[in-house]
């Protein structure tokens, strides 16, 4: 049985970590396909949130395994890019947050994996980059229309032409990153961050997603009617009257997920 993904569900987080830290966590084929299993059994669970992780206090995911690469043909090459892809989009179909942790190197096809995900969170001295160039190849799996989507086109360029890696805040700023954790009390900090999303109705969660994914490919207008469609039955959903009566009744919610 594979132990290069491991997976468990502690009180409705469903943690999945990437376990080679002796390759600091490089993408094989392998990782790839036990990552698609892990995310549909993310589905299938009663967790509400999902932690995707490296293993070890050095990388989250260092990039490809770039030992697979010697031999392989444009072909090969790009069968592999497109059945990684497929287990990533996973990340936006799946109708629950996905929570990138990001602590140390996070590079090519590892920062690519991350940026699928709802939010991504980095500590301060973490390095991401997208550093494919200096291979002579360029990101495949959302590099080049990922990040100009949310760093802008200028930005993008510069860290791929020239393979910057940004530190932490850095990426925070320029808005690669959801939030900055703390080098030292990175663990605790993450505890509290996951914590806040546990909070929030698992429905709207899930609309959400739909329509921060399908809006932004949407002129504005038909954009704003997607989210008048999607978001008005909310309120008749058992969540959304829990919602608004525990805000009247000045008490905590406590939501289902229906």
């Amino acid at each position: 049985m594979s132990n290069v993904v491991l997976v468990e569900n502690v009180n409705k987080v469903f943690y999945v970590t990437i376990n080679r830290p002796d390759k600091l966590n490089a993408l094989s084929w392998e990782v790839w396909q036990e990552l698609g299993k892990a995310f549909d059994e993310f589905e299938k669970s009663d967790a509400k949130v999902c932690v995707l992780r490296g293993s070890g206090k050095k990388a989250f995911v260092a990039g490809a395994d770039i030992d697979a690469y010697r031999t392989m043909s444009a072909k090969d090459f790009g069968e592999f890019i497109v059945e990684a892809g497929k287990i990533a989009n996973r990340i936006y179909e799946i109708p629950k947050p996905f929570i990138a942790a990001i602590y140390g190197y996070a590079l090519g096809g590892g920062l690519e994996l991350a940026l699928h995900c709802d939010l991504v969170v980095a500590n301060k001295s973490a390095k991401l980059g997208l550093p494919e160039a200096n291979l002579g190849l360029l990101p495949g799996g959302g590099g080049t229309q990922i990040v100009p989507r949310l760093i802008g086109v200028a930005k993008a360029n510069d860290m791929i032409m020239r393979g910057r890696w940004l530190r932490g805040e850095e990426a925070l700023n320029c808005g690669l990153i959801s939030s900055v954790l703390d080098d030292e009390n990175y663990e605790e900090e993450l505890a509290e961050y996951v914590a806040e999303v546990l909070k929030r109705a698992p429905l709207a969660i899930g609309v959400l997603k739909r329509l921060v994914r399908e809006g932004l490919d949407l002129p504005l207008f038909d954009a704003l009617n997607l989210e008048i469609e999607l978001t008005a039955p909310l309120i008749e959903t058992a969540d959304g009257r829990e919602g608004v009566g525990a805000f009247i009744e000045k008490r905590p919610a406590d939501f289902k997920g229906r």
